[in-house]
């Protein structure tokens, strides 16, 4: 029956974090603690064991320390902070000052007109007449309105910071933590690239401010608490090389203290600009890589961008030209005397390859658009209509709200906050409704939109298919004699190379690049993709909203979006398989006599089907680490059935699992940008792999035979199944780990789990639940 049922798909933690940002990780909001203070000997501040680790957490501390009414002063501070970024760095003057530059997107303009928008809503909201419409483009409007929320932040605190304050703060402070939201995370109307733009400012200023508690390394430290809480403990986290020496310090405090693998990659930022300046950039990483103060970079990122296509030729070449260089500090440890310390045991290569946000000229901010289009400087009258525009706008999602009030378990109704708030605004603003002006219809970008879905997966093949010829190329001069003639592929990824590539996001075409390149990996993002719109993966604000199964693990998910998930990152069936395994398994169900002879002949046939479908990690593990999970599964699913029919399916559809291993190291990319979490993450990817293998055999359980002297069987229920699915998912991300940066921490599971129930029915055009609780774990 197509019906399945998954009762407690539960996991304690998902250890690795193959793809993150540093600046990324921590959530805006949020009061969870370490429980544990972390006290660096001197390499930093202390951090309280009641620290928040979240952004709020970190600016509402009061010289460092953590009082009370921080979760005001923090909300407060990041507002005030992203006010000031329009004042000092605002990305739409740089579109209206710059007009040759106007057919290019402008790095952080859609947080900008975020922040417009709240400045236009505060403005109004605190009767600052003196800021009534004016420019986005005028610093005026921001300092005014920034003057007055500090007044009034001053004035509670010369009151003592009571908890009932009150005043016009607390009762907008719903609405600046709606605002803060779309100002430091990405969204559907706030592209990712921007929310680090905002991120990035953010942090300059607070380290001026607050110089004196170094808050710098204090978020250092706290970024790697939260990875720590989370249960990760094994972790390859980029960031640019101006801040190698001090990151990679905190990096090896923490990791002594803490048996923890916190490894660092340096990030590119001139991956899509002319040759010159990308392969300055890169000689700029090579030699932040020689520092012999730096114990724990072991690689590079290259960082993605919109609609063009990365010089992936060009850093192939530059990795050929300095492999001797780039690698000397990486290999394995010699035993002494001859030990010398080494980074890890391969250079690693992260590419972001296939991702993409969809911005363009004719797809960015509504302002950025009007100036592109209508010409800068936009005049008072445009203003005067914006104004009025984002403040109906402000009213008509109100009214909105008000009359959507019944929702369901999967799409509850918006919550009803104290004090003042309003949810879905931008959807009010830029997709139900629109503005006209001089004839000019704006356009806004939409993370959920057609144009942005399609931009989206032109870039993203565009780049897979660039890397493949990348990968093909042959040098035109060999850097090794016996190397005439083999192109980019083999020598610096096949084999024993001491080099590895890991393609990050690669949405489309993985299934390609994954038969062609078998020594490159990917990293797997399914929910902060799906989350921020870079998969384009649903088609409407509306199946967006749908699938919170897939977004939240709290929800519904339309079968048609796992099945089309599944196909792009993890296709599994027999059509994936090598044709002589797919003969060897046909034989095998025809002519062995029964199932339990079956299962037996094919167990002894693994050594030789995965040897060679995972060969690149297969001898990282005992054979019986990979041959017991793959036995689990594949009773599960042939149970007592008698028809060689169902054996050959089973059979084929759990080998294609394993084959599939590359995709199952995961990744967050910014858990607090993109909100999501190692835990969900792991659960998102075991749900499609169990997808994949529904319906199971439908005598789960203990099953007594007809015949009294023989033994009754035990055929693997769905939460067993589950579990071996998370076990194959840790033993690939442990194995990988292994051969190529080295020996995996030792420490367990993070003492909490996120348990989720699972029902289903098997077909398109239908409906998987998803309803998650945290429970504490009974290990």
């Amino acid at each position: 029956m197509a019906y399945f049922s998954i009762p407690h798909l539960s996991a304690s933690a998902y250890r690795f974090e193959y793809h993150s940002h540093f600046n990324g990780i921590l959530p805006v909001k949020g009061d969870s603690t370490s429980g544990v203070q972390f006290d660096p000997a001197g390499n930093g501040p202390i951090v309280a064991a009641d620290q928040p680790l979240s952004l709020v957490g970190l600016y509402g501390l009061d010289a460092g320390q953590l009082t009370p009414g921080w979760q005001r002063r923090g909300t407060v501070s990041l507002l005030l902070k992203a006010l000031r970024l329009m004042e000092e760095r605002n990305p739409l003057q740089a579109v209206a000052q710059q007009p040759r530059d106007r057919q290019a997107y402008q790095r952080g303009e859609c947080v900008g007109e975020n922040i417009y928008i709240a400045a236009v809503w505060l403005a109004d909201r605190l009767k600052l007449s003196v800021c009534f419409d004016l420019a986005a483009t005028d610093p005026a409007l921001y300092a005014g309105v920034r003057a007055r929320l500090e007044q009034l932040q001053l004035a509670w605190r010369e009151r003592g910071a009571p908890k009932d304050a009150g005043d016009e703060i607390e009762a907008m402070l719903p609405m600046l933590e709606h605002f803060n939201a779309k100002f430091y995370s990405a969204s559907k109307y706030t592209p990712f690239d921007d929310a680090y733009f905002a991120r990035s400012f953010a942090l300059k200023q607070l380290a001026v401010e607050q110089k004196n508690s170094d808050p710098v390394r204090r978020l250092i430290y706290m970024t790697l608490m939260y990875l720590q809480q989370q249960g990760v403990a094994n972790a390859l986290l980029a960031l640019g090389p101006d801040e190698a020496e001090q990151h990679d310090a905190c990096v090896e405090t923490y990791n002594g203290t803490y048996d923890t693998r916190y490894k660092l990659l340096l990030h590119s930022s001139h991956v899509y600009s002319s040759d010159e300046k990308f392969l300055a950039d890169l000689d700029k990483l090579k030699t932040c890589l020689a520092n012999p103060a730096l114990r724990n970079v072991v690689g590079f990122d290259l960082l993605g961008a919109e609609n063009k296509v990365g010089a992936y030729l060009t850093y192939f070449e530059f990795l050929n030209r300095n492999r001797a260089e780039l690698t000397q500090r990486f290999g394995a440890r010699k035993p002494p005397p001859n030990d010398t310390f080494k980074l890890a045991l391969k250079f690693s290569n992260h590419i972001h390859c296939g991702e993409g946000m969809g911005v363009a000229m004719d797809n960015r901010s509504a302002i950025g658009y009007a100036m592109t289009y209508l010409s800068a400087p936009l005049p008072a009258s445009f203003y005067r209509a914006f104004w009025r525009y984002v403040l109906t706008g402000i009213d008509a999602a109100r009214s909105r709200e008000a009359e959507h009030w019944r929702g369901t378990d999967g799409t509850p109704d918006a919550p009803r906050l104290p004090g003042e708030h309003v949810s879905g605004l931008f959807d009010e603003l830029f997709r139900n409704d629109s503005l006209t002006i001089d004839g000019l219809m704006l356009r806004r970008y939409d993370g959920n939109s057609a144009r942005t879905r399609q931009l989206v997966a032109y870039t993203g093949k565009r780049n897979m298919m660039a890397i493949s010829e990348a990968f093909d190329t042959v040098p035109k001069t060999p850097a090794l004699p016996g190397e005439k003639g083999e192109n980019y592929y083999q020598v610096l990824a096949q084999g024993d190379r001491p080099m590895v590539f890991r393609l990050g996001h690669a949405y489309y075409y993985r299934s390609y690049v994954g038969a062609r390149y078998p020594y490159v990996a990917f990293d797997t993002n399914l929910g902060s993709n799906a989350i921020t719109g870079a998969s384009g993966l649903f088609d409407s604000s509306e199946s967006y909203r749908l699938n919170r199964g897939l977004r939240h693990l709290q929800g519904y998910i339309d079968t048609n979006a796992i099945q089309e998930l599944s196909d792009r990152v993890m296709y599994a069936g027999v059509r994936s398989l090598d044709r002589s395994d797919v003969q060897a398994l046909l034989e095998l169900s025809r002519t062995c006599k029964d199932g339990d002879d079956f299962m037996d002949q094919v167990g002894a046939a693994l050594p030789t089907l995965l040897g060679k479908a995972m060969a690149p990690i297969y001898d990282a593990r005992a054979a019986n680490e990979w041959s017991d999970c793959f036995g689990v599964l594949l009773e599960a699913m042939i149970g007592l059935s008698a028809s060689r029919a169902v054996w050959f399916d089973a059979a084929t559809r759990v080998l294609s699992l394993f084959a599939n291993w590359r995709s199952y190291l995961l990744g967050c990319d910014g858990q607090g940008v993109e909100h999501t979490d190692s835990r969900a993450e792991y659960l998102r990817c075991a749900l499609l792999m169990a997808y994949s293998l529904m319906p199971l055999a439908p005598a789960a359980g203990e099953q007594a035979p007809a015949d009294p002297n023989i033994e009754a069987v035990k055929i693997p229920d769905a939460d067993q199944v589950a579990v071996q699915l998370q076990t194959l998912i840790d033993t690939v991300s442990g194995a990988y780990w292994s051969v190529t940066v080295g020996p995996p921490s030792p420490l367990a599971a993070a003492p909490t789990t996120l348990q989720v129930t699972v029902n289903g029915y098997k077909a398109p055009d239908s409906v998987v639940t998803v309803f998650a609780s945290a429970t504490a774990s009974s290990a």
